[in-house]
Order: C-alpha cells, then sequence, then structure tokens
C-alpha cells in the first residue's frame, strides 16, 4: 500500500497514524481486507478527523475507515459488493455533492443520466417533484436514469447520507416537453414508462418481455409502422398472455403469420445449428432464464458466444443459474460481469429500482441448454 498524506490541513494526527488505525480496524472487521493488491488516500474528514479510503488497480474504492482526532476509528465501510464501482476521483472534501445531468431540457420518453460525485459513497437517493412525483428509495447508486413519461417542470432532488447520518441535498430544475419515442433499438421493460401500459390483464412492465423480444426481431427485420410498437403488438396479442406467462410458441407462429417470418413448432436445442443460423441472419426468442424472454441475435467469430438484447437484464442476471452474463472487453475477449454495472451501456433506473435493456453475450451452450424459438426473415 501507498500513502498519499492530505497537505497543508490541521487535523489533529498524522495521516500515517490514521493509516495504521485505519488498516488495524479494518482487518479486525472484515476478513477480506488486505488480500489483494491496494493504495490508499487520506483525507479531511469533519472536525479533526481521517478518512482512509482503500483503492484497488482500476481506482475502485473497496474499504473505508474514519480515524478521529485522538486516533480511535469512528466507523468502517466495506464496499467491495457496491452495484456501483466508486472511483477515487469521484471523492470530494467533507460536505460537498455535485449532481451532473445529461440535460436539463428533456422530452416525453428521453432518457436523463444522472451522476453524483461526494465526500462519501454511502449512500444516495433521488426524488422528483413536478406533474408525475417519484420518490426513489436509497441506496448505492452514485449513477442513475430516468425516463419521463409526462410533460411538465419538475425538480430533481438528490441527497447523499454518509456512515454517520449527515446528509446534504442538491436540487436540478428539469423541464420536460411532450413527445414520443418512437422506435428503439433496444427496449427497456423496467425504466418506468411501462409501469402503466396494459397487456391484457397485466402490464408491459410486469409481463412484457416477449413482447418486446418480438419488438426486438421486428426492429432488426427492417420493419416500419405504428402497429410494430410494443404497445401496440401487446394489444394484437393480448391472447397469448396467459395467467403462467406469454405462451411464447403461439405468440410467435402467430406473430410469423402476421409479419411474414419463418419460424418452427419445436425447440432448437443444437448449439451447431444455432450457431449456423445466427451467422444467416435468423434470431432467436428464447427462455433466457425462469420466467423471463430474450432475444438470441448473433454470434462472435470464434462461434462460442451468442449476442443477446434483454429489455429486462437484471431478471436475467438475477435468476441465471451456472452461468454469467458476459461482456467484450477492448482487447476482443468476453469476460463474467461480476455486477450488471459492469456491462457497456448498463443504466440503473430510480423510479424502478431497475435496469434499463442491454445487450451482451451468453455461452452457446447455455443457450442451447435452453432451447431457442426461430425467427427467420
Amino acid at each position: 500500500m501507498s500513502l498519499n498524506e492530505y497537505p497543508d490541513e490541521d487535523v489533529g494526527q498524522p495521516a500515517a497514524e490514521a493509516l495504521s488505525q485505519a488498516e488495524a480496524a479494518l482487518k479486525k472487521q472484515f476478513k477480506a481486507f488486505g488480500k489483494q493488491r491496494m493504495y490508499s488516500i487520506v483525507t479531511a474528514y469533519g472536525e479533526g478527523a481521517l478518512r482512509c479510503g482503500y483503492f484497488n488497480d482500476e481506482s475502485q474504492l473497496l474499504y473505508s475507515a474514519v480515524i478521529g482526532a485522538e486516533g480511535k476509528p469512528l466507523c468502517q465501510a466495506d464496499y467491495t459488493a457496491f452495484a456501483a464501482p466508486t472511483h477515487a476521483e469521484n471523492l470530494l472534501p467533507y460536505g460537498e455533492v455535485m449532481v451532473e445531468v445529461s440535460d436539463t431540457a428533456l422530452a416525453v420518453g428521453d432518457v436523463l443520466d444522472i451522476t453524483v460525485s461526494a465526500w462519501t459513497v454511502h449512500q444516495c437517493q433521488y426524488a422528483l417533484e413536478g406533474p408525475l412525483p417519484v420518490r426513489g428509495e436509497p441506496g448505492q447508486h452514485f449513477t442513475a436514469a430516468w425516463r419521463p413519461r409526462q410533460a411538465g417542470e419538475y425538480t430533481l432532488t438528490v441527497t447523499v447520507t454518509d456512515e454517520a447520518g449527515h446528509s446534504e441535498s442538491r436540487q436540478t430544475a428539469l423541464t420536460v416537453a411532450p413527445g414520443s419515442a418512437g422506435f428503439q433499438e433496444v427496449y427497456s421493460q423496467k425504466d418506468g414508462s411501462w409501469l402503466d401500459v396494459p397487456y391484457r390483464a397485466s402490464t408491459m412492465d410486469h409481463s412484457g418481455c416477449a413482447i418486446f423480444t418480438l419488438s426486438h426481431a421486428l426492429y432488426r427485420m427492417g420493419m416500419e409502422g405504428e402497429e410494430l410498437l410494443p404497445g401496440a403488438l401487446a394489444k394484437t396479442f393480448a391472447l397469448c398472455l396467459t395467467p403462467d406467462g406469454t405462451n411464447n410458441e403461439r405468440l410467435i407462429r402467430e406473430a410469423a403469420a402476421a409479419f411474414g417470418f419463418t419460424t418452427k413448432g419445436a425447440l432448437i436445442n443444437d448449439a451447431k445449428q444455432i450457431a449456423e443460423y445466427l451467422r444467416n441472419g435468423s434470431m432467436f426468442s428464447f427462455s433466457i432464464a425462469r420466467g423471463h424472454i430474450a432475444l438470441a441475435v448473433g454470434i462472435s467469430a470464434e462461434g462460442d458466444m451468442v449476442r443477446v438484447v434483454d429489455s429486462a437484464p437484471f431478471a436475467t442476471f438475477d435468476r441465471i443459474v451456472n452461468d454469467s452474463l458476459y461482456y467484450q472487453t477492448r482487447s476482443g475477449g468476453f469476460r463474467a460481469a461480476v455486477r450488471l454495472e459492469d456491462i457497456p451501456g448498463a443504466r440503473w433506473y430510480f423510479e424502478t429500482d431497475d435496469y434499463g435493456g442491454l445487450e451482451y453475450w451468453l455461452r452457446l451452450p447455455y443457450v442451447a441448454r435452453r432451447g431457442v424459438r426461430l425467427i427467420q426473415p
């Protein structure tokens, strides 16, 4: 470990002594502390205290301890299980909060991205006042998203709270104009905009994964028209929804007759056949995990990884058994996602406490074991 002392600050004790006390406290409380390579940064924290943060080689905060002016540990925290990584450069001086938004002028259907930097990464809460108020639960997400579904003037309030209970809030004014999202390459079933969109006796937010999957496939076949939007598809194929979920065999069969693509009655489980179909431009709707449907759209150059479009990726991430979701690194290899934020493009929506649609990769043997339903242009 290396030490970076906080400069020009009267803190009551040397940073090196605080670091020593922090290490002892963290080793006592967390068995995993010190088992990996880390570096430390010591910063002033309140009245005479020092905050000792421990980071990995990717500048992700792993552990933290606050050491009081008398040299005693006030609190310790383990951030290794956080949903989103926290980096050293995001930590601000004590009590400071900075909120960055992608835009302050939006239209209905746009996505607002929010990034929060603060003196702590203990807890963050998002709330909106306006025509359609939203109040998220406090949690560990310091990046968030919101998709407005009603026009008007809104005020975004972000409240950050540290381990000692000290809170700071910041507000941002937002204007949402009327609009329509139209077609999307990847629909986000859990972004909040589908909460009230009906699908027979249910909603698209709760039961729409097979409909979103069909919409993803039709989009990739180059089809156009309002009748292909997910809400319209939910009305057209409403009878495919049963008390146990969508009858996907019936949905794809009826959609094939309506839109002119080819399918087969039986699921395909042969890995080589699946790979060949994908190479030739076909797609597959399939049960990617218990109670959830997604779309297979491509195959890797080596033929061992399948590209997936998923409207509700946390359902897969949470339910997948004996395998993982994968993302492609810059070098071209594939790496298992430890958390959903590892996958490029992941967004967490504070209105629903869930994640937006994603494209990622699965191993071909896993896809073959699940069995896939052909969608052939």
